[in-house]
Formats: structure tokens, C-alpha cells, sequence
């Protein structure tokens, strides 16, 4: 992990114990992947 994706990883984490510790930035991959796949399913 870069330096600058290390930064923002940890800007936008909790100090929650779960296992994306609650970045912001790990919902909205999962969310973009999941929309990639669905139109992927459409064609």
C-alpha cells in the first residue's frame, strides 16, 4: 500500500474492531464492484 492510500485509509477509519475498520473507502470499492458486476449481468 502506497504511502498516500495508507493516509487516506487511516483518515477514514474508526477505531471500530471490524474488519474493514469502518473506511468509508472500502464500502464504496465493494459498492462500485458490485455495480460493475451487475451491468456486466445486463449485457
Amino acid at each position: 500500500m502506497s504511502k498516500i492510500s495508507r493516509r487516506r485509509f487511516l483518515k477514514g477509519a474508526s477505531n471500530g474492531g471490524y474488519h474493514d475498520l469502518g473506511s468509508a473507502m472500502i464500502f464504496a470499492q465493494m459498492g462500485k464492484a458490485f455495480a460493475e458486476a451487475l451491468l456486466a449481468l445486463q449485457k
